[in-house]
């Protein structure tokens, strides 16, 4: 996110950056204009907002609007991603992650839609993920959110070809991130194996042989972590795949 940033701001753009913790779209903001010459560069505009408060995304979008007038490009790339079996994930658990990665980003981009029809002009990019296109062990709820925004996005992409607006989705596959303890939300005291991100034992044994089968390793049947299990997986999976992630 922030070396997107640091290049747009670099080419001159007029950004809005927008995210739940002001302290940090700050630190950005020093940042990008530490780096940069002001005369050719615009000091970005900070705007709060949190996917998880859906209510409020109207009022964000029309003081979004308010900043430059017009939005040219919208980027997507807010994700909340849950490893856990299914029967250990809430239901309130399901619906923050949908909030986050589906009704979020749709909800935005409904916001800023008309004015991009009115110019006739615009760019909606969805930063997804492969999960997007087949689904893992063990992230129910974070893919079924990467297939529904996916799903609106594509639709769309058919929809205001029209108007000259264009629609691009990146589906990457496994990213280097840092990894920052989130506080936990409340509800989760009641699932500690949520918290562990642990696997129930037979559920797993059955995944591994199936994986071990896959790679023809049967004479290998080890008891693989979660992570091993699901990266065996997605590899696998990856193998039979053949088209391109990213749409223009």
């Amino acid at each position: 996110d922030a070396e997107c940033a640091r290049l747009l701001h670099k080419g001159s753009a007029r950004l809005v950056l927008c995210g739940p913790s002001w302290d940090k779209l700050e630190s950005l903001s020093d940042a990008l204009c530490s780096d940069s010459d002001p005369s050719v560069t615009f000091t970005p505009k900070l705007v709060l907002l949190d996917f998880n408060d859906i209510d409020s995304l109207q009022e964000v979008s029309n003081e979004v609007l308010e900043c430059y007038g017009c939005v040219d490009v919208l980027i997507c790339n807010s994700s909340m991603k849950v490893k856990a079996p299914v029967q250990n994930t809430s239901l309130e658990m399901d619906k923050s992650v949908m909030d986050v990665n589906y009704f979020g980003p749709i909800t935005l981009a409904k916001a800023v839609l008309p004015s991009m029809i009115s110019r006739r002009s615009g760019h909606f990019l969805l930063v997804n993920s492969i999960q997007g296109r087949l689904s893992v062990p063990f992230r129910t709820s974070y893919a079924a959110s990467k297939h529904a925004v996916q799903a609106f996005f594509d639709c769309l992409r058919a929809e205001v070809e029209e108007y000259g607006i264009s629609v691009s989705t990146i589906s990457h596959t496994f990213i280097n991130a840092t990894q920052q303890r989130a506080q936990p939300l409340p509800f989760l005291s009641t699932y500690p194996k949520l918290r562990a991100l642990s696997a129930c034992e037979s559920t797993q044994v059955r995944v591994n042989e199936r994986v071990c089968r896959m790679t023809g390793n049967t004479s290998r049947m080890k008891k693989l972590s979660l992570s091993e299990t699901s990266l065996r997986f997605t590899e696998q999976m990856m193998a039979h795949l053949s088209w391109c992630f990213l749409h223009p």
